[in-house]
């Protein structure tokens, strides 16, 4: 016991010599010579070629936002003839891309020093010939504020003091390495990892504390006074007692550790993405010039749009990657355009996030992905399973589920079945670890059911903010893979992991069910206006697309444009809301341009499609017959409709009309006229009552519905002793750590009623409507008015409502506690549903507080039920049949002033006999969040396409890929029920074919008198090219 605590003490000793050897492993041998500085707050892809001044050191530069190029000579001395050559960089500021005579080379920053824990940060610059010259430049970034994502940090802000943004130049010194000593600094640390990471049942322990145990008796512990001879025979002889360690060989009965270097390269976070742009560059450069030095290297980049980032602005980098990638050692996998939220990315679009990731790759590497790599989102909804296998990819990976607060999850290798059935590889493999001998050791003990597999992949290096591995950890993996103890390491690609894996499938459990991350709840609802325009942007897509098809013209050249900005502003630190205000000023300048952009073209193809007229067309964009009243910014009334004019909540003046009875995928023309219609009012209204033709409604003192009466059914709506319906709960929202991010069960249990009604008007009453207008003061600054919508031809009841938030750290919710027995809700998920549970029966069920839902959470008995919709609002709470919506929250870090200002939303309550179908909730819910499009001029058009089975959506209709003449249908079964339907087609369709979702043709589909018939599995999606 008492060796034990001596040998203690030595090893201490080691780690503190470290630091003394690290500074031995760089010798400076020249600067560079006349130092030249460049400042701008502009991003600039190259050297620049003029506006240098000399700089001396000493020379303080920088300020928020502001990059200093400073850039100088070296001739190599005869010394350095052919040796390798590196750069310490003393520079300053944040970040440094670093370039070796015009091309970018690697990177500096506080966390990327080639010896971890020591004070050098040397870049490898290559291989010389003496007298040769060689020019450097470092771009080097000040810096910028982020208020932190802790809402307990810089909690006064912006009463804090401003960032000091101001760096010192201190030269550049060009050095060259002591191998040696290096490999003694690797070999001593991981000699320490083993000696205490290592089980004290496992010999490999204590035979590395004996090999401790021996450098300490042999290294000069004190170079400074010693000879430089007896520290050179330290050296030698304490790589002697090292180097006999690492040769042991792994052993296979230990497991299997596949190691790839990758950085998590988040597209927009705490900075802005035109500086995720400098990050790829600086990290992908630094990858490159690890594979110049290591030929065992691999190295994993996921997002296409990076690479595409690369090609545009750093075509030198490109032009590598491709080398690379052609080496097999850059695997240039992922799948996707970015890493994308799965949450509230609609189906269609998490579809075009592989259709455009797979092109890129395809187009500029040769190479299609066949993984899904997700480290790091905040929930994978039911269908991945099937859109990865729809868009060749058949492994997944990740890791967030690993962040559980709860329940941990069962499993780190498995089968994932989606809600179609589809198969999918699952892999949660370790990012931010090492490839060293603590961590690649704890990730073979991590393994929950060893039975199963014996397998485990790291992808190490930096991340977040880029970086990506250091030499100091592909030393680490040579090290761990030739040493006993030690499982079998191998460096290796994704893509050969996961095949090796592949070959232990039919040991692998199978999880059918979505990958639900008992974390980050608030996402779901941060940022109002980023997820409305989100949602009304992915319909503007849908609205374009289809009208693109009917008029017969060529794609839009501007349509890939477009989309990408879309796709690009769905990652996943953007749509959930949690990066800084810098991001979401571009994404609303983005989104709004966009939204403009989508809009007007599509109303040029509808006015293509018609003929001068006085009267209005009514394009119906959807896959089936609505007759849902339809908003038209015209004056006049409608001739021969029942419609009436009203001033919404917004003040837009809008002609209300019913009874449209729209064709599927085709358009109606209606007349104008000034005579208004003459049709009877079907409501009655006494300001606490109101008669609808479906519902009986009493309304509390509060404002709020204390009793809702179906009329057809009889039923009451409101829970006995239950809250009242559509009652607002407010309350306080400070989560423990992750600010925009979490909501927290406490949170939800605390809020309470708003009790600030401040009065009800009827602001319409016709043939068409009633709308109640009421006033609310929430509470903090807080203020609501709401419109109460109730139809004359539809059970819907809308609540059109206009938030002005003022309050931080609040969240707001609208309830409807139904009594309704359901131990299940299903919630709309991408082409599909899925169910949840309303009960808390255990640890599992509890976690889910707070779910997603994308158009609508349905309630259904067999012959009864209700459900919510919304047209922009994900978060729902279940528990007891009591549905309540988040409508607004107010996290501010690190998006200060957050959601603060005026929003707009709507959220429905819909009742309906019978149980859940596609007639009672689906396609209501797709009626209020696609309207009908209306342009001037005449066009009364048949269905362009059309099923016979309403549960069979054409949720898509856009021009094919490949530019020629074909068009694209996706479908979809929405109810979870095998269907066999008939599809009907335009009469100039001459050829289906079924592709798979990158539109990649795979068998003809007979076409008998323009129709298909089609069989689909539950929720199955299917992707048909049709010819004309």
């Amino acid at each position: 016991m008492y060796n034990e605590r001596l040998k203690e003490r030595i090893f201490r000793k080691l780690e503190r010599t470290l630091t003394i050897y690290n500074d031995l492993v760089y010798k400076k041998v020249g600067e560079i010579e006349n130092p030249q500085s460049f400042s701008t707050t502009e991003h600039l892809r190259s050297v620049p070629g003029s506006g240098f001044a000399p700089i001396e050191r000493g020379t303080r530069w920088g300020g928020e936002w502001v990059n200093c190029w400073i850039k100088g000579g070296f001739t190599v001395p005869e010394n350095c003839d052919g040796k390798a050559v590196y750069a310490l960089s003393l520079c300053g500021g944040r970040e440094q891309l670093f370039f070796v005579n015009g091309v970018p080379k690697g990177i500096y920053n506080s966390k990327n020093g080639d010896i971890i824990g020591g004070n050098h940060n040397c870049q490898y610059m290559g291989k010389f010939r003496a007298g040769e010259k060689v020019e450097l430049a470092f771009e080097c970034y000040a810096g910028h504020f982020d208020v932190d994502t802790d809402p307990y940090n810089n909690y006064n802000y912006p009463d804090i003091p401003a960032g000091d943004y101001s760096h010192t130049f201190d030269g550049v010194n060009i050095c060259t390495r002591n191998e040696d000593i290096f490999t003694l600094v690797i070999d001593i640390r991981e000699l320490l990892s083993a000696a205490t990471s290592l089980p004290e049942t496992d010999f490999a322990r204590p035979r590395a504390r004996n090999a401790l145990e021996k450098i300490a008796d042999t290294l000069v512990l004190d170079p400074k006074h010693a000879s430089a001879e007896a520290v050179k025979k330290g050296v030698e002889d304490s790589l002697t007692v090292s180097r006999a360690y690492f040769h042991g060989g792994n052993s296979r009965i230990f497991g299997r550790v596949g190691v790839t270097g990758h950085s998590h390269m988040d597209t927009a976070w705490l900075w802005p993405v035109s500086e995720t742009v400098r990050k790829c560059a600086r990290t992908y450069a630094n990858a490159l010039s690890l594979m110049d030095q290591y030929p065992e290297y691999t190295f994993m980049q996921s997002s296409a749009l990076h690479g595409e980032w690369m090609k545009n602005y750093y075509p030198t980098i490109f032009e590598d990657m491709k080398k690379r990638v052609a080496e097999g050692r850059y695997e240039p996998n992922g799948g996707v355009y970015v890493e994308c939220d799965c949450n509230i990315t609609s189906g269609e679009l998490m579809v075009r996030q592989f259709l455009k990731g797979q092109q890129f790759t395809r187009e500029n590497f040769g190479y299609t992905s066949d993984a899904f790599w997700l480290p790091d989102t905040f929930g994978y909804n039911g269908n991945i399973p099937q859109i990865m296998r729809g868009s060749e990819v058949k492994y997944f990976c990740t890791t967030k589920i690993g962040w559980n607060e709860l329940n941990r999850f069962p499993f780190e290798s498995f089968v994932w079945k989606g809600i179609d059935g589809s198969e999918v590889l699952t892999h949660f493999m370790r990012i931010h670890a090492w490839p060293d001998v603590r961590d690649c050791r704890a990730s073979i003990n991590d393994i929950s059911l060893k039975d199963t597999t014996d397998m485990r992949l790291i992808a190490y290096g930096y991340g977040d903010g880029g970086g990506g591995p250091t030499a100091s950890m592909i030393e680490s993996y040579r090290r761990s893979s030739n040493m006993e103890g030690m499982p079998e390491i191998e460096e290796m690609t994704v893509s050969g992991f996961m095949r090796e894996l592949e070959e232990q499938k039919e040991n692998l459990p199978v999880y059918k069910d979505e990958l639900y991350l008992e974390l980050h709840r608030g996402t779901l609802t941060q940022m109002h206006d980023v997820k409305r325009k989100n949602r009304k942007a992915e319909y503007a897509l849908h609205n374009m697309e289809f009208l693109n098809v009917l008029s017969g013209e060529k794609r839009n050249e501007n349509s890939d444009k477009w989309l990408k900005i879309l796709l690009k502003n769905q990652f996943h630190d953007i749509l959930p809301g949690t990066s800084i205000s810098p991001v979401y000023d571009l994404y609303n300048e983005e989104l709004d341009e966009l939204l403009e952009n989508y809009g007007e073209t599509a109303l040029g193809y509808a006015r293509s499609l018609t003929q001068g007229s006085d009267r209005v067309t009514l394009f119906n964009t959807l896959s089936f017959d609505r007759n849902d009243v339809s908003f038209i910014e015209a004056q006049g009334y409608a001739k021969d409709y029942p419609s009436q004019r009203y001033t919404d909540i917004c003040g837009r003046d809008l002609l209300a009309v019913g009874n449209t009875h729209l064709p599927a995928f085709g358009s109606k023309s209606i007349a104008l006229t000034e005579e208004k219609s003459e049709a009877a009012s079907p409501f009655e209204y006494d300001g606490v009552h109101l008669a609808t033709p479906y519902y009986e409604i009493v309304f509390d003192k509060n404002g709020y519905i204390s009793s809702l009466v179906d009329k057809k059914s009889g039923r009451q709506l409101r829970k006995e002793n239950g809250a009242p319906l559509n009652v607002l709960l407010f309350g306080e929202d400070l989560p423990l750590e992750y600010d925009n991010w979490d909501i927290e069960r406490d949170i939800i249990k605390n809020l309470r009623p708003v009790c600030g009604f401040e009065g009800r008007e009827a602001a319409a009453d016709g043939a068409v409507m009633i709308v109640l207008r009421s006033e609310f003061t929430v509470g903090d600054g807080t203020s609501l008015k709401q419109d109460m919508i109730c139809y004359a031809d539809s059970p819907r009841i809308d609540f059109h409502t206009l938030v002005d938030w003022q309050s931080p750290h609040r969240l707001l919710k609208a309830g409807f506690d139904l009594d309704i027995s359901a131990p299940k809700a299903r919630c709309e998920i991408q082409f599909g549903a899925i169910e949840r549970p309303t009960t808390e029966n255990n640890s599992l069920e509890v976690a889910k507080f707070e779910v997603c839902n994308r158009n609508f959470t349905d309630l259904s008995e067999p012959s009864f039920g209700a459900a919510i919709l919304n047209d922009c609002k994900y978060g729902v709470s279940l528990a007891d049949c009591n549905l309540r919506l988040s409508l607004h929250r107010g996290g501010n870090h690190p998006t200060v002033n957050a959601d603060a200002g005026v929003h707009e939303m709507t959220y429905s309550l819909l009742v309906h006999g019978g149980g859940f179908t596609a007639e009672n909730v689906v396609l209501p819910a797709y009626e209020l969040n696609v309207p009908a499009v209306c342009v001037k001029g005449s066009a009364d058009i048949d269905s362009f396409a059309k099923t016979d089975k309403q549960n069979i959506i054409i949720d898509t209709v856009k021009p094919a890929e490949d530019d020629s003449n074909a068009f694209v249908l996706r479908l979809y079964e929405c109810e979870g029920t095998k269907t066999n339907a008939n599809v009907t087609l335009p009469a100039d369709a001459v050829r289906a074919v079924l592709t798979n979702m990158l539109e990649d043709e795979r068998e003809d589909i007979p076409c008998e008198n323009g129709i298909l018939n089609l069989t689909f599995r539950p929720f199955e999606i299917k992707t048909v090219k049709i010819y004309r």
